[in-house]
């Protein structure tokens, strides 16, 4: 009787972990955003790219003689970046993790962390490409404690 419980309960926890499978982002530096226009006032705002003409619109390029630009492959990736209004507060964006679940919604965890006081102020920035999945209808937007902000149907 125990084997079966044990064996059962395998299994269960099998499926369990198989809803939800981490996927790997990547961070696309060196971009700066064009317009605060569409950025909420004193919140962290979620944007979906969907192609070169979008990103070249809302991102300009930061090059310097030093840092190296990576291109965004849109074929291959969904883009997405987090943004907040221009602040005095150091601030650090960035995704704590990626992960579909129940192959359909690609749940997209993120953190905004604030600190010192600067003298100047700043305008942060996260922008991310995270591998495309044929399976995926929605990107889900959440807080580092996982409750869901915004929600985008790719379905056309």
């Amino acid at each position: 009787m125990k084997k079966i419980l044990f064996i059962a309960l395998s299994v269960l926890s099998l499926q369990l972990n198989a809803q939800v499978r981490r996927v790997e982002h990547k961070e696309l530096q060196n971009y700066f955003l064009k317009s605060y226009d569409e950025v909420a006032k004193k919140e962290l705002t979620y944007i979906w790219v969907q192609d070169k003409e979008e990103f070249d619109y809302l991102f300009g390029v930061a090059k310097t003689m030093n840092n190296t630009i990576t291109e965004p492959d849109f074929e291959n990736n969904y883009i997405v970046a987090l943004a907040v209004p221009e602040t005095r507060m150091e601030t650090y964006l960035a995704i704590k993790k990626a992960e579909i679940e129940n192959e359909k919604d690609l749940k997209i965890h993120c953190i905004k962390m604030e600190s010192n006081k600067l003298d100047y102020f700043i305008k942060p920035l996260f922008i991310a490409s995270i591998p495309k999945n044929k399976f995926v209808k929605n990107l889900v937007f959440c807080d580092d404690e996982g409750k869901e902000q915004k929600r985008i149907s790719l379905d056309k």
